[in-house]
């Protein structure tokens, strides 16, 4: 085996390492922020008819932070 072959053989797996966990750090947090939304819309809806509640305004709090962020999709 010559030296360039050794080298691939020990770098390339870390590589794959890393860019596996930037990925799965990519993932995880547009999956938090999509389950966050889904949160603040189950609080509107299920407080709909309490408008004073606590839980009410602060999803619309919630609601106003998403409106003013420009990067977030569903």
């Amino acid at each position: 085996m010559d030296l360039k072959f050794i080298i691939q053989l020990l770098i390339a797996p870390l590589i794959a390492a890393v860019v596996a966990v930037w990925v799965g750090e990519i993932l995880r947090k547009r999956n938090f922020q999509k389950e966050t939304r889904l949160k603040i819309l189950h609080n509107l809806i299920s407080y709909r008819h309490r408008v004073e509640s606590d839980e009410f305004l602060s999803s619309l709090i919630h609601l106003n932070y998403f409106i003013k962020t420009p990067n977030w999709t569903i």
